[in-house]
């Protein structure tokens, strides 16, 4: 969503802003949330920035105390709500809502900004300090999806306004910006401006590690700008951070998020509806910032940021977000075929394959469960009895999935559901939401079972299947037939009907199965009057398994009449 925020107050200084990997929640002082529509900042459709200071768009200007809280509420999915409530807390100082661009020296809004720089900008989503004064306090956050824990990935701080370029006389940059939280700090983004160098120090203690900007580069023009990604150790649905700004003038913070997006599956609803939820980037690492400071606007610096995800994906290709459902009759959704690959095209399925074990290499990139369903039986659903399992190898790799076909296997058209999380437990069904990965549906056929099949028939089996010259039969004598079923290939015949009808002059008493040969099976009748009733029935008697090569050999003890 994009809001519109209102402009307000006028005032010079620092700035800090702060971006969190998900969406917020409602609370007091701050009632929306907004993507920037203009500036030259690489991640607008990325971040989404939170307003302070009250009403919907945010209130340039208003006092803020411990307690105040921002947020905002996204709807990633069809019924998938993320919140995030960031609160204000161990406030040492003074701060009030701020509008970057108040100051013509300020950078960020040159990047991230609603309808125009300066004046123009309504982007409010600044807390700053009282001018010519520190500040410091803790900013702690809670993130939830439909009401359960979200855990975010990390956070965005940037130097929302403009940092002066000097030390004070103990050495200490006369303005600053401090952030201080259990994880690892890389420089994302970084706006030259007027040129200047700019100083970024990062240290660490213990599990926590401090980002700090400054001195800045501040003096003739536009100062520059900053923008730091924070990885949490490990992700939270309840981060906490801790600030620290001294300013010259005015400093300031901004809180946005970056927001997961949704992958669907594309098959009729009558399959269920699968939701994935992932970041569709992956953060990078800069080329480095040391303890005693690294200028980071020079050019030989480079900063992390932001590049399309490459691992937990089916395919080779990462998902799609989309706002919902999409189902085509090709299955490939809103990115196309390129992006739905992890179903191999061949070799094919084929309807006499019941019985057998039907093995498939899923692409897909990661270490988590891929899981798969066809709906062999065409009923429009995916059955318990239709799934198959793996795990991902790796990077670029592969997930064997083997599925016991069932018998009630039907030709024609049918679907495929692919699944891949991290966490296997949102796979076991093929529908639902999964919080990591993909859903790839694919439209396939199952053809007909080609085999060429035998049949014999012979009462003289010692002498071959063909009649002899001097056969004959005497009244009231007994004969037995032999029937023997060959499979030619090249594909299984399970389930193939074999039917002798009673001939004229002869009144049959038994049959019995006398052998099979390369894992053919019997008819479930195995002998005698049941047998002998379903071979000379219209509906004949079953063949359960015969494979490419398989024989069943039958025999039926008659009477000549």
């Amino acid at each position: 969503m994009r809001k519109h925020f209102i402009h307000g107050w006028a005032a010079r200084g620092l700035g800090l802003a702060l971006a969190a990997g998900a969406a917020l929640a409602p609370m007091q002082q701050a009632q929306a949330a907004a993507y920037a529509t203009g500036g030259t900042g690489k991640y607008r459709n990325e971040i989404l920035w939170l307003t302070w200071g009250g009403g919907v768009n945010g209130t340039d200007g208003v006092a803020l105390a411990n307690g105040a809280q921002t947020t905002a509420t996204l709807q990633v999915a069809n019924g998938q709500q993320i919140q995030v409530t960031c609160t204000l807390s161990n406030l040492n100082g003074a701060l009030s809502s701020y509008r970057s661009g108040d100051y013509s020296g300020d950078g960020l809004e040159d990047m991230y900004n609603i309808d125009g720089t300066g004046g123009a900008n309504n982007l409010v989503a600044g807390l700053a300090t009282a001018m010519t004064s520190t500040a410091s306090f803790d900013i702690d956050c809670s993130a939830t999806r439909n009401g359960a824990s979200y855990p975010i990935p990390g956070l965005v701080i940037a130097d929302a306004e403009s940092l002066e370029s000097t030390l004070d006389g103990n050495g200490v940059p006369s303005e600053y910006i401090r952030g201080t939280a259990a994880g690892n700090w890389n420089i994302l983004e970084m706006f030259a401006g007027n040129g200047n160098p700019y100083t970024a120090t990062k240290t660490t203690n213990g599990g926590s590690q401090t980002m700090e900007f400054g001195p800045g580069g501040q003096g003739g023009g536009t100062s520059p700008v900053a923008l730091s990604y924070l990885t949490f150790t490990t992700p939270t649905a309840t981060p906490s951070m801790s600030f620290a700004m001294r300013g010259g003038g005015i400093t300031a913070m901004s809180i946005g998020l970056l927001v997961p997006r949704a992958d669907y599956g594309d098959a009729p609803s009558s399959y269920g509806t699968a939701a994935h939820l992932f970041y569709d980037w992956v953060h990078g690492n800069d080329s480095g910032v040391s303890a005693s400071g690294t200028d980071i606007n020079d050019a030989s610096f480079r900063p992390g940021g932001l590049s399309p995800l490459t691992t937990d994906h089916l395919g080779t290709v990462g998902p799609d977000g989309e706002p919902g459902t999409s189902s085509s009759d090709n299955a490939y959704g809103i990115a196309g075929a390129n992006e739905e690959n992890g179903w191999p095209t061949s070799p094919a399925i084929n309807a006499g394959s019941g019985n057998t074990v039907l093995t498939r290499s899923i692409a897909c990139s990661g270490t988590g469960t891929v899981a798969g369903w066809i709906d062999f039986d065409g009923n429009g659903s995916f059955d318990s009895d239709e799934r198959a399992t793996g795990t991902c190898s790796g990077a670029n790799g592969t997930a064997s999935l083997s599925w016991t076909v069932p018998n009630d296997i039907q030709a024609g058209t049918t679907w495929v559901r692919l699944r891949y999380a991290q966490n296997a437990s949102e796979v076991a069904s093929p529908s639902g939401t999964a919080t990591s990965g993909e859903v790839e549906d694919a439209q396939i056929t199952i053809a007909q079972a080609s085999a060429n099949l035998v049949v014999t028939k012979t009462n003289t089996p010692a002498a071959g299947a063909n009649d002899q010259a001097n056969d004959t039969v005497v009244k009231g004598s007994s004969q037995t037939y032999t029937i023997v079923v060959t499979n030619n290939g090249p594909q299984p015949a399970n389930g193939a009907i074999v039917r002798d009808p009673a001939s004229s002059g002869l009144t049959c008493t038994s049959a019995s199965c006398t052998g099979t040969t390369n894992g053919a099976a019997c008819p479930t009748q195995a002998s005698g009057s049941a047998l002998l009733r379903a071979l000379q029935s219209s509906g004949g008697a079953a063949i359960p398994t015969l494979p490419n090569t398989g024989t069943v050999t039958l025999t039926v003890t008659c009477t000549v009449n």
